[in-house]
């Protein structure tokens, strides 16, 4: 996910906030699914499943997400924070 806070505190801009994006698969649950919505959608460093801002996808080898910019753009920096209530490591 793309961490806001941490951008703006360093001068940068999170261009990616709230545009198209996919990822590799949906996870889902009893709960919600937890799609590429969420990886870009301002939150910030919410590392736990159930909260928003955390993604999630089925088990699988290599893992991806990608975000549609809509024009080309230099990016300095990607923010990426690992799930840490059980299973990002």
């Amino acid at each position: 996910m793309i961490d806001v806070a941490v951008a703006r505190a360093a001068g940068r801009v999170n261009v990616a906030l709230n545009r198209t994006s996919w990822q590799s698969s949906i996870y889902c649950d009893h709960f919600a699914c937890r799609g590429p919505e969420r990886v870009f959608d301002g939150v910030g460093t919410q590392s736990h499943y159930q909260l928003p801002g955390c993604a999630h996808t089925e088990t699988e080898w290599y893992p991806w997400v990608a975000v549609d910019l809509m024009v080309p753009i230099y990016v300095d920096g990607v923010d990426v924070t690992a799930r840490l209530d059980c299973c990002g490591a």
